[in-house]
């Protein structure tokens, strides 16, 4: 499930989501920082994905989606 609901509306919708077996995208950026959850860039940490717990992914700000991207090969 790709989220696009405000904040407070995510959590429910996580719950609701995982409950019934999807994997849901956090793309309100309240997962960000649960330990628990990968922020995934498809091109630097796409496989994180199969190994989320809680089967939720969090979406990451546009600004570190570019940075991931020039600093990744770096890292690499």
């Amino acid at each position: 499930v790709l989220n696009a609901a405000d904040a407070r509306e995510t959590a429910a919708l996580a719950k609701r989501a995982t409950a019934a077996g999807a994997f849901f995208v956090d793309g309100a950026h309240v997962y960000a920082f649960d330990p628990d959850v990968p922020v995934i860039v498809p091109e630097i940490n796409g496989d994180a994905v199969r190994n989320a717990p809680k089967k939720i992914v969090a979406n990451p700000h546009g600004v570190a989606i570019f940075l991931a991207l020039a600093l990744g090969p770096v890292h690499a």
